[in-house]
């Protein structure tokens, strides 16, 4: 059995320390892990493009902008990002 087998992530996504997180959770500034590289997220917004296949997406989707003019909308339910810096207790 592989690694990728065991925890669902590739060579790089292992390399990086990426962790898994909800669509749902994912915020501004987090690091996506998306084809073999790492991008800010530096905005999210509601998708509201034309419905695709067959014609639904879950309630809330949204779109995560990257990289000045990329974007990708959010469709599975998880995605791989870099771990999330600590806060101390109090501060945000």
């Amino acid at each position: 059995m592989t690694a990728q087998e065991i925890d669902g992530l590739t060579a790089y996504e292992r390399s990086v320390g990426a962790v898994p997180v909800a669509a749902a959770d994912l915020r501004v500034g987090d690091v996506l892990v998306l084809i073999g590289g790492c991008h800010r997220v530096d905005r999210l917004t509601p998708y509201t493009g034309p419905q695709i296949g067959d014609g639904t997406f879950p309630p809330g989707t949204q779109v995560a902008h990257y990289g000045g003019d990329r974007q990708i909308t959010l469709t599975a339910p998880t995605y791989r990002i870099l771990p999330r810096p600590r806060t101390r207790r109090g501060t945000r």
